[in-house]
């Protein structure tokens, strides 16, 4: 594709907010779910690129506007970061157009657009929008879909409601930003559910017990149960075979997958979007569930970001405590009873020489940018 004049995207988002005190803007890409804090200059800055000015004359506006000297480098590097980070209208990039056209094919099958066959004769269209529309379906059919997004745009600029222009020019722009993530994706992911509708139940069934204060007293006494039933258990020594195993990796990965969901449950009480959930694999070898709270980065309360942070630690305390009242109360004979010795001793290892955790792990990744990955922390991209 041709380069031009940098020109921002029409679909982010822009929300203003005030931290400490100060007014910033964040921004999401709705696509990649990433989001970026810019300060009011740079959101500005952000929004002039409009694919007709020059750098020289952004400047020049922006600094009459803000009463600031705004060196030319600064725009150049902000502008080459809007780039990086994908920020920039489908114009400005070169991508394999093979690469997205195969990714424009399949979004189209995917809402039910049906391409002509080549034999078939094309209708005949009396207006100009009507040709250009045509037009705009025949490169698509040559699998030439950046010449199609052209015809597409220019059947907008004569008529705006025109849905089926519009569905297919996101559909192009959709399509070529996630061909670029493909080859910008710094660890590889994997994708297990939408939790959406199972937090939406969840929420509505026990999610005013589970937030109440009360909830609180309950955690504590589950605590006190659990440290009781730790001193009056005798532990015998641990006898492990297969079975036991078995059940100590389905045991845990319960636990993995509960940890996140804790996270995007908190996250959806508090009016945040959780769309998925699952696992990436630091270094192409570590894998690590997660989980997407970044729109919890939109919360205004402070608390209520902290409580998607700790939701996942305080379903773990409350999974251990259960851990050491089952271990008091079943038979030592019971494979249960030694899966979950061996889910302690290996916990108890772990934790003495200091294994990675996902915690740490959490500064490596950049799973979209701000996303939850491994403990529910949204991580704000910022200049």
């Amino acid at each position: 594709m041709p380069l031009h004049l940098p020109k921002v995207r029409s679909d982010l988002e822009y929300f203003d907010q005030e931290v400490e005190g100060e007014s910033v803007v964040v921004v999401r890409d709705p696509i990649r779910g990433t989001y970026f804090r810019y300060n009011p200059l740079q959101a500005a800055m952000l929004r002039s690129l409009d694919g007709v000015r020059s750098i020289d004359q952004m400047v020049a506006a922006l600094s009459e506007e803000f009463e600031v000297e705004i060196p030319r480098i600064a725009a150049e590097r902000f502008v080459a970061h809007a780039r990086k980070q994908m920020l920039l209208d489908v114009a400005s990039y070169e991508v394999p157009e093979a690469r997205a056209a195969k990714k424009v094919l399949q979004a189209l099958r995917k809402q039910g657009v049906r391409l002509r066959n080549p034999d078939e004769p094309a209708p005949e269209v009396a207006s100009a929008e009507g040709a250009l529309f045509m037009g705009g379906m025949r490169q698509l059919q040559a699998g030439h879909p950046a010449k199609a997004l052209d015809y597409f745009c220019a059947v907008l600029e004569l008529n705006p409601d025109n849905r089926r222009a519009q569905m297919l020019a996101n559909l192009i722009q959709t399509a070529y930003i996630k061909a670029l993530s493909r080859s910008t994706s710094d660890f590889p992911t994997i994708i297990l559910f939408n939790p959406t509708r199972l937090l939406r139940f969840l929420d509505r069934t026990i999610g005013k017990l589970v937030f109440h204060r009360l909830a609180w007293l309950a955690l504590l006494g589950l605590v006190g149960l659990a440290i009781y039933c730790y001193s009056i258990t005798p532990y015998p020594d641990l006898h492990v075979g297969a079975v036991e195993v078995v059940v100590a990796i389905v045991l845990t990965l319960a636990h993995f997958v509960l940890h996140e969901l804790a996270h995007g449950f908190a996250c959806h009480h508090y009016g945040g979007a959780v769309t998925e959930i699952g696992v990436i694999f630091f270094y192409y070898i570590r894998p690590a569930p997660y989980c997407d709270t970044s729109s919890s980065y939109l919360f205004k309360d402070r608390r209520q970001q902290v409580g998607v942070q700790v939701a996942g630690a305080i379903l773990s305390v409350v999974f251990c405590c259960l851990l050491f009242v089952l271990l008091a109360v079943l038979h030592p004979s019971l494979p249960i009873y030694q899966a979950g010795q061996l889910i302690l001793a290996t916990t108890r290892c772990a934790t003495t020489w200091g294994s990675p955790t996902c915690a740490s792990a959490r500064s490596t990744c950049s799973r979209r940018g701000s996303a939850s990955a491994c403990s529910g922390c949204p991580r704000p991209r910022s200049r």
